[in-house]
């Protein structure tokens, strides 16, 4: 089999017991026809055949290994985020998503709770946060492996008293109830000729067996047996996943290998023979004190929590699917854009009160449903919100005047005498500056495409005030054009921003100048403006591209 790049000068690099190609370029693999049979039916979708021995693979905007026939262990890479970014927004993305207040039902008890293993749209953000904490990514006291093993190595134990009948000369522990029994009891027999006070009293008679006070330690808790229901419901999720992931494509198999390689991780803990003395679990011992604060039980404790927390995101199931399976880059980095702007905002303004569902597309013959937060004081995030010409939209924030638009954030900002509306994109995509083989040498920009893209929202959408593309540049600062030919966010206009793990210091910038535009407190906890008032469309709108 041989590979090279179709229609660009990218080299194929050879890294140990793997390939590395840029996941930008298409790369032309020749060989056997047998094998690109094998190829083209493995990874359907981004190889495409163009001859009995030859075909064409594009993997658009995925990242990551993926074993290729043929081609055997293949990295994909971008320049724009790598695979360790990829599974850092991953992390972040799932850690946020605990945070944030979407409805959940805590008091429900584990084994009842067959949601998270029966329906796919819950089933995928379970297994992303599965799969965060199974591995070696969070901090060593939020591992489940280590927590776990605390637990088996020193177990809670619940100490009760019984009193069990022994023979007389195997008494160990006599205490007040001891005593009663030898003068209580009808069942004497004859004493060996023994001197003693007490066998005197009885006339040379004592008890054959008396009852002995005996302290034991059980196992078999509500908070253990909740620990095993929880590694059952692991183990659950990770069989699942693998059975409902469809046999094919490359990226696919890599996540049926994954999910089996934490479930080989996490078996031993959940198969350990203390289990086999806890019985099952009936109650959600909520109230406990030890899962709350014991080593180990309270990491349990709160994995549960924040597992539930994480698999009640009103996000399409097909979503999380192309992330996990496709390794769509892309579509992450448009997710963790909205929940990082939710973890900045709540930061500012206090806990959204609510998540909000909405429809997305009323002008579309199909009608999808999008998620949202509101805060108290009326602030509003919404993930893809669309905007129609149609007369059946009411709302003015929602209106375009002219063809139907669909950015990925909308923030609505209550403010006096009209709310205002401030558009985000995500636009995983960088033009370098200065770019070398050093990191440290790279800065990256927004690319000219993408503002244009933030004209058209601002002129189409009447009731906008900015538009803001949001990219991954490394460095650099953010990029407004505001209509009055200035750089005050306060006029409204149309600008970039740079957001990454790590790099997040323009976005709070711009998010504060809003929330300050608007009249809102732009940090702390305070109450800010809340009463919504009526919108009124824009008056200011520039369709002015930015100078060379």
């Amino acid at each position: 089999m041989s590979i090279s790049a179709w229609r660009s000068r990218e080299k194929v690099r050879k890294e140990h017991d793997r390939l590395v190609l840029d996941g930008r370029s298409q790369w032309l693999v020749q060989g056997d026809a047998e094998v690109i049979n094998s190829l083209v039916a493995s990874v359907r979708g981004i190889a495409h055949r163009v001859g009995r021995r030859a075909a064409i693979l594009d993997f658009g905007n995925a990242v990551g290994l993926v074993e290729l026939p043929g081609l055997g262990r293949v990295e994909i890479v971008s320049d724009t985020l790598d695979a360790a970014t990829f599974n850092q927004l991953l992390v972040e993305l799932t850690e946020i998503v605990a945070e944030l207040p979407f409805s959940v039902d805590t008091t429900t008890a584990l084994p009842y709770d067959r949601s998270i293993v029966t329906r796919d749209d819950v089933l995928y953000h379970a297994y992303v946060y599965v799969r965060h904490i199974l591995s070696n990514e969070p901090a060593p006291e939020d591992r489940l492996l280590p927590a776990v093993d605390a637990i088996l190595r020193d177990p809670h134990r619940q100490f009760t008293t019984e009193r069990h009948l022994v023979p007389l000369d195997r008494l160990r522990d006599a205490d007040a109830i001891t005593l009663l029994d030898l003068v209580s009891t009808s069942a004497l027999t004859a004493a060996p000729a023994a001197p003693g006070r007490v066998v005197e009293m009885l006339r040379g008679r004592l008890p054959a067996r008396i009852g002995e006070r005996r302290v034991i330690a059980r196992v078999d808790t509500a908070e253990n047996r909740f620990v095993k229901a929880f590694l059952q419901q692991v183990l659950a999720i990770l069989v699942t996943i693998r059975e409902r992931a469809p046999r094919r494509g490359g990226f696919t198999q890599q996540l049926i290998r994954e999910s089996e390689a934490l479930e080989r991780d996490l078996r031993p803990f959940a198969r350990h023979s203390l289990w086999d003395e806890i019985g099952s679990l009936t109650h959600l011992p909520l109230g406990s004190t030890v899962l709350h604060g014991r080593i180990g039980y309270r990491t349990v404790f709160k994995h549960f929590v924040r597992l539930r927390l994480a698999a009640r995101v009103h996000l399409d199931s097909s979503i999380i699917r192309d992330i996990l399976e496709a390794k769509d880059i892309a579509l992450l980095y448009e997710l963790w854009v909205f929940f990082t702007i939710a973890k900045r905002m709540t930061e500012r303004i206090g806990q959204p009160q609510r998540a909000i569902q909405y429809v997305t597309e009323p002008f579309q013959k199909s009608v999808e449903l999008g998620i949202g937060l509101e805060w108290p004081n009326d602030v509003r995030l919404l993930y893809n919100p669309s905007f129609s010409s149609s007369r059946e939209v009411t709302d003015p924030l929602r209106r375009s005047y002219s063809v139907g638009l669909r950015p990925d954030i909308a923030l609505v900002i209550p403010a006096s005498p009209r709310t205002q509306l401030h558009l985000f994109d995500a636009k995983c995509r960088v033009e370098w500056l200065g770019a070398t083989d050093k990191d440290d040498d790279k800065r990256g920009i927004y690319r000219r495409a993408d503002l244009y893209k933030m004209h058209t929202y601002r002129d189409a959408i009447p009731a906008s005030r900015t538009a803001w593309a949001v990219y991954p540049g490394i460095g650099g600062e953010r990029t407004f054009f505001d209509v009055g030919i200035g750089h005050d966010a306060k006029h409204g206009g149309v600008g970039a921003i740079p957001a990454r793990p790590g790099n997040l210091g323009e976005l709070d910038r711009v998010l504060d100048e809003l929330l300050d535009a608007a009249g809102q407190i732009p940090s702390g906890r305070g109450e800010g403006r809340s009463a919504r008032e009526t919108i009124e469309p824009a008056d200011e709108r520039s369709t002015t591209p930015p100078a060379a």
